[in-house]
């Protein structure tokens, strides 16, 4: 017994008798070997708990500490004898103890643990978050005790708040965008929304049904098979896009471009669906306008491609009158042509009416019934239905069965040249869209006439030159075709002047230009005796190019010593000229400058020759002013792209829809994306996701939102480039305004600052 008392477990007396010693030996062995088992099972234990990594504690029935593990130590600074036999509820702040109170008292007795999140005091008096987890200690029916473990909850804790405040940022993120923004649970009712979403619905949002919000539908789009985002991304799993035609809270029609994209579990399923709702009405709109003018041009171009390829006019107008006809969806039409000289409009061409009703009404006077109050007028006339029309009371055609009817000028350069008309058996509204079309119709089929009567009045003057003029038409078609064709003039132009000097048989040619001090500087002349860029005739010097340019018309000086005195430059004056003919060049009311040719003796010209010399003197205007825009162009583009291409710093330019217009080859580089991939796309689908990527998108965002309304801006950002490697930028952004001060769009510049920055 005394070596029991001093530890030694290890002791075994020997049996020496059958008898009750024997047995109170044998009962001694067996305790004694019991004990150490025990003893050994509760070092063992011992380990175990001093092991642990969370702390340890365990309390007796009164809620008083009885023992603590090492980790109980580290992490709260007692000691072990420092709090054996203090109560339980000291380690808790005062607001902290009734909860505690009520949580020990209430497990106690019952099999299960408790768990709960409390602060612990430390040593020093500062709280340390931990999860507890209580369980009861049983003495056979009684509860002798608990064992509480504490895990250190501050990691957790502070991942909680983490989450927290990125849920308030993300709120906030989504309340700042101008779009809708929903999120759609896989039962099609909405879990959230963003202000605007909340501001643009009649009624509650959150927790109701998508269709319900979006169409006022009581079932889901697709059961009427309606389109639906939400659906298709929950059964593909990848990002949809498309337009929707919704109602606005006014009952006007809205269109709604909407982006869906998916939101995934750890194990990549569909749990929720995010819709971006995207107001693009006034883009539509935009879209159908330039649709609508699309559609306008390519009509007026084949009409226009059907006046080119001829100029006979049974072949021209037959098929324009057909095209219009089908074009509007008339039952048929017919043109007239002016007479000038008995002033009657005659019908020249018809579809859709009988020889003999054209007979009876194939000859109108200017100013009578509808074609010739619009001949005389000068105005385009509809009528949905003739027949009811109470401004026109007096037509022969009122009462024969018409209803869609029009009638449009046929407008020349100077005068209305003849009218032409369509009608339907069947009421028809005219759009403006068809009015600018018949509008632009008519005045090319003007222009045609013209030109039919101008080719008319030349193959006349051909007969009558003969083989002469054969060849001077031949030569000007040559000349009209290397002028139209050339961009840089140079040897073009004096190769042309030569030709219209033998042409003409004149001794000398040139062609002077203005510049922007209004004198008259040499382009080209032949022969070559004078420089290009002389200049010749100072502003104010009286002169016969000069005269020709204020008059905006030719003149022709059949003797130049006589009468108004002329300066001759010294480089000419030599060439003893007599007469001259000079011509301005204009486009429209622009002068361009002026064509001359001199003669070393007496010259008249004929009014068919000066019509020659104007339709040259129109061909050069062209040609000279064509070739000084492209070169022009040619030099601030050229200029203009190198500048951009050469920049270190990565350039974005967008529009105010934030589509892309262009980037330059460090932006492709930092992003990895092509400008011909990049044009047209949104910002937010050029610079792709990455991991890091967020505030770089962020800060790209405010600042084109910020420029767009007119502020120069700027932000710093971490950007994850095309090649992985995270780096530090700087974007600065800046208004594009035209001239009328509106921001038509945003040019945004990207500098990789970590280099500086190091």
């Amino acid at each position: 017994s005394v070596a029991l008392k001093e530890g030694d477990l290890d002791i075994e007396l020997k049996v020496t008798s059958e008898d009750e010693l024997g047995d109170v030996t044998r009962t001694f062995n067996e305790m004694a070997a019991s004990l150490k088992k025990m003893t050994g099972e509760l070092r063992q234990k011992d380990i175990y708990i001093n092991a642990m990594l969370d702390p340890f504690w365990v309390i007796d029935e009164n809620n008083n500490i009885v023992d603590i593990n090492p980790a109980f130590t580290r992490l709260f600074g007692y000691e072990k004898e420092e709090v054996a036999g203090d109560s339980a509820y000291v380690f808790f702040k005062d607001e902290d103890r009734s909860f505690i109170r009520d949580q020990i008292e209430n497990r106690r007795g019952r099999e299960r643990a408790s768990t709960y999140e409390v602060d612990i005091l430390r040593k020093d008096g500062s709280p340390i978050p931990v999860l507890i987890s209580m369980s009861p200690v049983h003495l056979g029916e009684k509860v002798i005790g608990m064992i509480g473990i504490l895990k250190d909850f501050r990691e957790e804790k502070e991942l909680r708040n983490e989450l927290e405040r990125s849920k308030e940022y993300v709120e906030t993120i989504m309340d700042s965008i101008e779009d809708r923004i929903i999120v759609i649970g896989k039962d099609y009712r909405i879990i959230k929304a963003n202000e605007k979403a909340l501001m643009d619905s009649r009624g509650p949002v959150i927790g109701e049904y998508c269709y319900a919000v979006a169409h006022g539908m009581d079932r889901p789009c697709w059961s009427e098979g309606r389109e639906c985002p939400a659906r298709a991304v929950f059964i593909s799993g990848k990002n949809y896009r498309t337009t929707h035609k919704h109602e606005g809270l006014n009952g006007e029609v809205i269109f709604h471009e909407i982006v869906a994209s998916p939101i995934k579990d750890a194990s990549g399923g569909v749990v929720q669906v995010i819709e971006l709702i995207r107001d693009i009405t006034e883009r539509m709109k935009y879209e159908e306008e330039i649709s609508r003018k699309n559609r306008e041009l390519v009509a007026l171009n084949e009409i226009a491609g059907l006046l080119s390829r001829s100029l006979r006019p049974e072949e021209i107008f037959s098929r324009v009158l057909d095209k219009v006809i089908g074009m509007i969806g008339m039952d048929g039409g017919g043109i007239f042509v002016l007479d000038d000289l008995r002033k009657e409009m005659i019908c020249r061409y018809h579809r859709g009416i009988s020889d003999e009703f054209v007979k009876f009404m194939g000859r109108i006077r200017v100013g009578d019934d509808i074609p010739g109050k619009v001949a005389a007028t000068g105005e385009m006339m509809t009528t949905r239905d003739l027949s009811k029309d109470l401004n026109i009371e007096r037509s022969i055609i009122k009462h024969s069965g018409i209803k869609g009817y029009c009638c449009v000028p046929i407008r020349g350069k100077e005068q209305i040249t003849g009218v032409f008309c369509l009608f339907s058996f069947r009421s028809h509204v005219f759009t403006v869209e068809e009015e600018n079309i018949l509008e632009a119709v008519g005045e090319m089929t003007g222009i045609a006439l013209e030109n039919m009567g101008l080719y008319e009045s030349m193959k006349g003057m051909y007969e009558r030159q003969r083989k002469r003029k054969e060849e001077e038409q031949a030569q000007l078609l040559s000349l009209s075709s290397r002028l139209g064709s050339a961009i840089e003039l140079g040897e073009v132009l004096t190769d042309v002047l030569d030709k219209i000097r033998n042409i003409f048989s004149a001794k000398f040619t040139w062609l002077l230009v203005n510049d922007r001090d209004g004198n008259l500087v040499v382009k080209s002349s032949s022969p070559a005796v004078v420089g290009e860029g002389l200049i010749v005739f100072p502003r104010g010097v009286s002169s016969i190019e000069g005269y020709s340019v204020e008059k905006k018309s030719p003149v022709v000086i059949s003797d130049i010593s006589y009468g108004e005195k002329f300066y001759i430059p010294a480089e000419i004056s030599d060439m003893s000229f007599q007469s001259a003919v000079s011509l301005p060049m204009r486009i429209g009311e622009k002068s361009i400058g002026v064509f001359s040719l001199y003669y070393q003796q007496a010259r008249e010209f004929k009014d068919d020759e000066l019509h020659f010399l104007r339709i040259i003197s129109n061909f050069l205007a062209v040609a000279v002013e064509r070739s000084d825009y492209y070169v022009r162009a040619i030099m601030e583009k050229g200029l203009s792209d190198t500048i951009l291409q050469s920049v270190a710093d990565g350039i974005i330019t967008v529009d105010v829809s934030s589509r892309t217009i262009s980037v330059n080859k460090a932006f492709e580089t930092m992003f990895g994306v092509p400008s011909v991939e990049a044009v047209g796309l949104p910002v937010c689908d050029i610079i792709k996701y990455r991991e890091g990527n967020l505030d770089f998108r962020l800060s790209l965002a405010e600042c084109m939102e910020e420029a767009l309304s007119g502020k120069r801006t700027g932000r710093e950002a971490p950007v994850v480039n095309a090649s992985g490697k995270r780096t530090s930028v700087v974007i600065r952004s800046s208004p594009v305004i035209n001239a009328e001060g509106a921001v038509i769009g945003v040019v945004n510049l990207i500098r990789d600052v970590s280099r500086e920055k190091r």
